[in-house]
C-alpha cells in the first residue's frame, strides 16, 4: 500500500523528457500539476504503488476524467488538456520502465481511450487487431498445443530481423524488381500472413512448417489477392528468393530451406490457378511482366485469353522456363553491385546526400528511435545531452556498421553474422557511450570503453558477448583506419576494451583525441 503521490518526485525527470515536446504549449505550472492529478487519483482510488498501475488502473483513471455527453465547450477543452498531460506522463513513464506496462502495452490502451472518446484523428484509428490478444482469428482446437502470446511475439522478432537482412542485403537490392518500394511492402506483408497463419491457425512456427501447412497457406493467400499473372511472378520469385537467402545464411536448416523451396515450387501452378489472371498489358516499366507476356506471345499463346495465359505460365513454371527467363534479364543499373565487401552501388549511396539519408532509414534498427527515450545522463563533465547530437551519433553508428559490413574482408567478424547483426551491434555501442557518458566517437575515451568491455565479460556465453566483442574491436579498427580516431587513440581503445572484457585492472594509457572528421573528408585524406 503507498499513501504518497509517486509522481512528484519525477516531475523534473519528465519535465526534461522528450515527451514533454507534445505538450509544450501549455505552461509549465499547469503541466506539473495535471500531471500530480494523475497520482493523486492512483492513489486515492487503488492505493497501489506505481509498479502495479497496471492497464485495468489505468483504465480506471483514465474514466475518471472522461466529460459527460452534455459537456461544454470548456469542459472538453479542459478534459482534453488533462488527457494529454496524462498520455504524455504515462508514456514517460512507461519508457523509464516505472510502470508494468511497456510502451508497447500501452499504446492498444491509449489508442481505445482515443477512439471512444473522439480524441483521434481518424475514426478507424483503433484497431484491435493491433495487438494479437484482441480478436484475432486463432484456431483453438484442443488438439492443437495451446497458443501463447511471448511465442508468437519471438516469432515476430526473428522474422522480423530476416526481412531486415534480406531487404539490405545484395541478395535483395540485385533482385529483379517491380516497384522496389511497393514490392518490398509486399513481400513484408506476404511473409507476416504466411507467419501469422502458420502459428494461429497450425501452431507452426517458420522453423517447423510441414509441407502440407506451408503448401495450404501460399495457395490460400494466393487465393485472397487479385494480381496479374505478371504480379505473380514477382510474388512467387521473391519468396523464394527470401527462403534462398535464408538457406545461404544459415538461418534455416539447410535441408529444411530447400524443403520449403522445393513445396512453393510444387504449390506455384495451384497458386495460378487460384489467382484471377487478366489479359491486361504490362507496363511500360514492368519489364518482368513484359517479358514474360512476349515470352508467351512468341510461343504463340492468345494474351487475350485468360485461361490460355494461365495454362501456359504452369507449364513454363513446371519445365524451369520462367526461372531460366528472370536469371537471363539483366539486373536493374541502380542496384548493380559486387556481391562481395566492396559493394561499389551501396558505397556510392552513402557518398549521395540525396541517397544517405534513405539508406540510413532503411537500415536503422532502431526504428521507433527509442535511443531518444531511453534513460540517459543528463549532464556530465560540462557536456549536457542533445536530441541533436544524439541523432547525429546514431546515424553515424548506422553508416559505421554499413561501411564494416562492406569492408567484411578487412576486418574480422563473427562466423555467420549478418548487416543487420553488425549494424545493430555498432549502433547499441554508439548510442550507450552518448547516453552515459555523452561521448561522440571522435571523443571516446579509454575509461568508459573498459567498463563497457567489463560489463561484456559479465554476460552469460550464451549472450554472445565473445562475438560482440570481436565486432566491436573490428569497429575501432575501422574507424582508426578511417581517420575518426587517431592511431593512438585507437589501440588504447582497443586495450582498455579487452582489459575490461578479461577483467584486468584498468590502467589509463595516453590518448589523443581524433580530429573531427565525416567520411567524406577520411576517404579523401587515405586518397592522399
Amino acid at each position: 500500500m503507498t499513501s504518497k503521490n509517486e509522481v512528484t518526485p519525477l516531475l523534473d525527470a519528465f519535465m526534461d523528457s522528450p515527451e514533454i515536446e507534445e505538450i509544450i504549449a501549455f505552461p509549465t505550472e499547469v503541466i506539473r500539476k495535471v500531471a500530480e492529478g494523475l497520482g493523486d487519483v492512483m492513489e486515492k482510488a487503488y492505493h497501489k504503488p506505481m509498479q502495479q498501475w497496471n492497464a485495468d488502473r489505468i483504465k480506471g483513471a483514465l474514466a475518471a476524467i472522461m466529460p459527460s455527453d452534455n459537456a461544454t465547450p470548456d469542459e472538453e477543452e479542459v478534459f482534453e488538456t488533462h488527457y494529454s498531460i496524462w498520455r504524455a506522463l504515462l508514456v514517460h513513464l512507461a519508457y523509464e520502465g516505472k510502470i508494468p506496462l511497456t510502451p508497447k502495452t500501452l499504446q492498444p490502451v491509449l489508442d481505445e481511450y482515443e477512439w471512444v472518446n473522439g480524441l483521434s484523428d481518424d475514426d478507424d484509428a483503433y484497431d484491435d487487431d493491433d495487438d494479437p490478444m484482441w480478436d484475432m482469428d486463432i484456431n483453438e482446437d484442443p488438439s492443437l498445443p495451446e497458443w501463447r502470446e511471448s511465442v508468437y511475439d519471438d516469432i515476430q522478432g526473428y522474422v522480423d530481423d530476416w526481412l531486415h537482412a534480406f531487404f539490405i542485403s545484395p541478395a535483395w537490392r540485385n533482385h529483379p524488381k517491380n516497384g522496389p518500394e511497393l514490392e518490398q511492402d509486399f513481400l513484408e506483408d506476404m511473409i507476416h500472413e504466411m507467419v501469422d497463419e502458420g502459428y494461429n491457425e497450425y501452431r507452426k512456427t517458420p522453423k517447423s512448417w510441414s509441407k502440407a501447412v506451408l503448401q495450404k497457406i501460399y495457395i490460400r493467400l494466393g487465393s485472397t489477392l487479385n494480381m496479374s499473372p505478371g504480379e505473380w511472378v514477382f510474388a512467387v520469385q521473391d519468396t523464394k528468393a527470401f527462403f534462398t537467402f535464408l538457406k545461404q545464411k544459415n538461418l534455416l536448416p539447410a535441408k529444411r530451406a530447400t524443403d520449403y523451396l522445393r513445396y512453393l515450387e510444387e504449390a506455384s501452378s495451384a497458386l495460378f490457378d487460384a489467382t484471377e489472371a487478366g489479359p491486361e498489358t504490362p507496363a511500360d516499366n514492368d519489364a518482368v511482366n513484359q517479358a514474360v507476356m512476349q515470352r508467351l506471345a512468341a510461343k504463340g499463346v492468345d494474351i487475350s485469353d485468360e485461361g490460355a495465359i494461365r495454362m501456359a505460365l504452369q507449364e513454363m513454371i513446371k519445365s524451369g522456363e520462367l526461372n531460366e527467363l528472370l536469371e537471363s534479364m539483366p539486373v536493374d543499373q541502380e542496384s548493380d553491385a559486387d556481391d562481395d565487401g566492396g559493394d561499389a552501388a551501396l558505397l556510392a549511396s552513402l557518398d549521395d546526400p540525396a541517397q544517405r539519408d534513405h539508406l540510413l532509414d532503411q537500415a536503422d534498427p532502431d526504428t521507433k528511435h527509442t535511443y531518444l527515450t531511453t534513460p540517459h545522463t543528463p549532464v556530465l563533465a560540462g557536456r549536457k545531452w542533445q536530441k541533436k547530437t544524439a541523432t547525429e551519433v546514431h546515424r553515424f553508428a548506422i553508416e559505421t556498421g554499413i561501411r564494416l559490413w562492406m569492408a567484411g574482408s578487412q576486418y574480422t567478424l563473427p562466423n555467420g553474422w549478418l548487416g543487420g547483426d553488425v549494424i545493430g551491434t555498432v549502433v547499441n555501442m554508439m548510442d550507450m557511450q552518448y547516453a552515459n557518458f555523452l561521448l561522440q566517437p571522435k571523443e571516446w575515451t579509454a575509461d568508459p570503453i573498459y567498463q563497457m568491455g567489463r560489463l561484456m565479460g559479465q554476460l552469460d556465453p550464451s549472450e554472445g558477448a565473445q562475438d560482440i566483442l570481436t565486432v566491436i574491436s573490428a569497429m575501432l579498427a575501422f574507424l582508426t583506419a578511417r581517420g575518426v580516431l587517431s592511431q593512438t587513440t585507437g589501440a588504447a581503445l582497443t586495450g582498455a576494451l579487452r582489459d575490461g572484457f578479461s577483467g584486468k585492472e584498468f590502467a589509463a594509457p595516453a590518448t589523443k583525441p581524433g580530429k573531427v572528421i565525416s567520411f567524406a573528408d577520411a576517404k579523401k585524406k587515405k586518397k592522399k
